[in-house]
């Protein structure tokens, strides 16, 4: 798509012509890097930067030019070009591989090392654990066994989109950001859109693909709860978010909370923070993954609505578990209370 100038006294319009970054002689392990390191929302909204320059491998030289986590918590590599992408795909492949389950102690060192060559005085941890929306009782997991790629460049050569499109195909997660300036004056102008997969089409596409992954890798069965696992759960359950869920649901047994009811009663440190890591998902995928490491089984106690937009998602618990639910968690409620 051209830019265009719109002269309204004349009312026509004139284009501006595209340009390079290398031929404005911007470096593409410098400039480049450094704006978008800086401004990495503009690359995806929530993006949160581990690091740059990223290697910590043996017999290998290469570097990720941009390791970070997404709003979901999840390991993204962000491979960047000056001009055409061509071949940048097999590298981003083999970074990902490289940094495939990385853990939570390694994120940080990594973002520490970070903070430290910029002279950032901040502590890594805290930094990490605000973005995933985890709390300070135990340490999170981040999830990196298939890290997200994300190829940024002025063009993208067609074998290059015909292997985004088959790896999407395959139940990985690949996007295409076309990064296209212009010279306008004195002034450089950087035209940022992803182009795969179109944004009108990604809901979409990430409702398949989970809908996909559960009905084909499902390696979890569903077992039913008994009164001493909730009692179990509600012990090992430290994150405020998701405790308010439980304790709003078992509150009122049957019916339906919503997320959105979930966050106008959390504290305003908490409300600030669950918006940047769409509030609820982190948690929620910390929450699965202990259900399934510590119960051996797929279902939550709960049951789950998934409707369009994430303050209407709604959770509800049976009677039965609501009442085991209240039973557990008295003696922290009360201390709770005391407290106040």
């Amino acid at each position: 798509m051209a830019l265009y100038r719109v002269d309204e006294g004349e009312g026509s319009l004139s284009e501006i012509p595209e340009t390079s970054l290398s031929g404005e002689g911007m470096r593409e392990r410098g400039d480049l890097q450094r704006w978008l390191r800086d401004h990495a929302d503009v690359l995806e909204r929530g993006l949160f930067v581990l690091a740059d320059g990223y290697r910590n491998w043996e017999d290998s030289n290469r570097e990720i030019d941009i390791l970070a986590l997404d709003e979901d918590g999840r390991l993204v590599v962000v491979e960047l070009k000056r001009d055409e992408g061509a071949f940048m795909d097999l590298q981003a492949i083999r970074y990902a591989a490289m940094v495939a389950h990385m853990t939570f102690r390694q994120a940080v060192d990594a973002h520490r090392h970070y903070l430290d060559r910029r002279g950032i005085e901040e502590d890594a941890e805290h930094r990490v654990l605000e973005h995933v929306g985890a709390d300070d009782g135990g340490e999170p997991e981040i999830s990196s066994a298939y890290p997200r790629i994300l190829l940024a460049a002025r063009d993208f050569p067609q074998e290059l989109t015909a292997s985004v499109l088959w790896l999407n195909n395959a139940g990985l997660d690949v996007r295409c950001v076309r990064l296209l300036p212009y010279r306008v004056g004195d002034d450089l102008l950087l035209d940022v859109t992803q182009v795969i997969p179109l944004p009108e089409a990604e809901d979409y596409m990430v409702r398949i693909r989970d809908r996909e992954a559960e009905q084909e890798h499902r390696s979890y069965p569903d077992i039913a709860w008994s009164r001493e696992d909730i009692e179990r759960l509600a012990a090992l359950t430290t994150n405020n978010l998701i405790l308010t869920i439980y304790d709003l649901c078992a509150a009122a047994p049957g019916e339906w909370v919503s997320l959105g009811e979930v966050r106008a009663l959390g504290s305003p440190e908490q409300q600030a923070r669950w918006p940047k890591a769409r509030f609820a998902i982190g948690g929620l995928g910390g929450q699965t993954r202990k259900i399934r490491r510590e119960f051996g089984r797929d279902n939550a106690p709960w049951d789950f609505d998934y409707r369009q937009g994430l303050d209407t998602r709604s959770f509800r618990l049976p009677p039965e578990v609501a009442e085991w639910w209240r039973a557990a968690r008295k003696p922290s409620i009360a201390s709770a209370e005391d407290q106040g």
